[in-house]
């Protein structure tokens, strides 16, 4: 999955996105670059963690810093999305 291709997607659907790029530097003291796609649409959070990601997750704001101890499954309440169109759920505001 291309991130510029999903920041598109969202912004066409009336939400927010933004390619974000951090340089950063590993144990050994290399250079390298952190690239993530964050975006908000229709009240749900939008995050793509790496660029060669073949996923993005989705959450709903109410959601946001939230964890559940006694979940091992999702203590996030993360929704894991593979295509661009998993993203019509929910700018139709109807994700179950």
């Amino acid at each position: 999955m291309k991130a510029n291709s999903l920041v598109s997607k969202i912004q066409k659907m009336g939400g927010t996105a933004s390619l974000i790029s951090e340089k950063r530097t590993d144990y050994d003291g290399r250079p390298w670059t952190k690239h993530e796609v964050v975006g908000e649409l229709k009240g749900y959070d939008i995050h793509m963690d790496d660029l060669e990601a073949s996923f993005f997750t989705v959450r709903h704001e109410s959601k946001r810093d939230h964890f559940d101890p006694g979940s091992d499954y999702n203590p996030g309440g993360f929704r894991f999305c593979y295509r661009l169109s998993d993203l019509e759920q929910f700018a139709q505001g109807v994700a179950a």
